[in-house]
């Protein structure tokens, strides 16, 4: 997989980690720089895209589709209609944007939220 689409990721800027399922496989892979080594040494791995600097998440870590349906509206409300939404396990939701070109690192955020049958939710930034 990595083989595959390794030259487009890095040509379009982002900055990418070999992983065995969702693990990177690579010891301090948050600091390293796309290595065109990784193409032969780890052909069929997947791919992590590091997230933080060109590109960034809204991870909804909610299992109510009511409450996960109003949060991805107020995402779509505040940053527009052309968001990149991919659905994992219903109703968890991942929202993707692109930043502009810095190298400005974005901090992770956590937010817990209580749906009205006490279910533990959060979403993180």
């Amino acid at each position: 997989m990595l083989n595959k689409v390794f030259d487009q990721l890095s040509n379009n800027g982002y900055i990418m980690t070999p992983c065995n399922n969702k693990a990177p496989v690579l010891s301090a892979w948050q600091t390293l720089q796309n290595n065109v080594i990784w193409k032969t040494q780890y052909p069929k791995h997947n791919v992590g895209i590091v997230l933080g600097t060109k590109l960034v998440a809204i991870d909804i870590d909610v299992m109510n589709q009511k409450c996960a349906n109003a949060i991805l509206e107020e995402v779509v409300n505040r940053f527009g209609m052309d968001v990149l939404v991919r659905q994992g396990k219903a109703p968890k939701l991942l929202v993707l944007f692109k930043t502009q070109d810095n190298d400005e690192i974005i901090k992770k955020h956590k937010i817990h939220l209580s749906d009205e049958f006490g279910g533990k939710h959060q979403v993180e930034i």
